[in-house]
């Protein structure tokens, strides 16, 4: 007996291991979120790193809902570094409701301004899933302005 609960334990833990553990349950939501930045030369960010002085960069966020469960109250909100210029379009983005397998894009446009080394915060998703706010977050990204053709 002894020998059939320590072989089940071992099969319990490798298995959370090898799947990763996704919550499960009524306030579980599987949301997510990329953000991309194409400059003007075609590169993107990532993986490219650097871009030109007053250089325009188009980011295009695309967030999904993968869950099972609807979400409400979803908004989309970006910070830019200091230096660096909103060009066209929003920084914030109120979705509202995303239903199970539905996806929402938007764009805006940057100016990189004057050389240096910025970071551009992540993407910040805020929702609601049965009454419980939940908040994701793309990673930093970091981008040296340089004087010429860095992108």
């Amino acid at each position: 007996m002894k020998r059939l609960i320590v072989a089940l334990f071992l099969v319990l833990v490798v298995g959370v291991l090898l799947t990763g553990c996704k919550k499960q349950g009524a306030d579980s939501a599987e949301i997510v979120v990329e953000r991309v930045g194409v400059c003007e030369h075609g590169k993107k960010f990532p993986p490219t790193s650097s871009a030109d002085k007053n250089e325009a960069i188009v980011f295009t966020v695309t967030v999904t809902n993968k869950g099972q469960n609807e979400v409400e109250n979803v908004v989309i909100s970006n910070d830019l570094p200091e230096g660096v210029r909103l060009q066209k379009g929003s920084l914030t983005k109120k979705v509202g409701t995303l239903k199970p397998g539905e996806t929402v894009n938007f764009t805006f446009t940057v100016n990189t301004g004057e050389p240096k080394s910025v970071v551009f915060k992540g993407t910040e998703v805020k929702f609601t899933v049965n009454g419980t706010q939940n908040v994701v977050r793309t990673k930093d990204l970091f981008v040296d302005i340089q004087a010429t053709s860095g992108c």
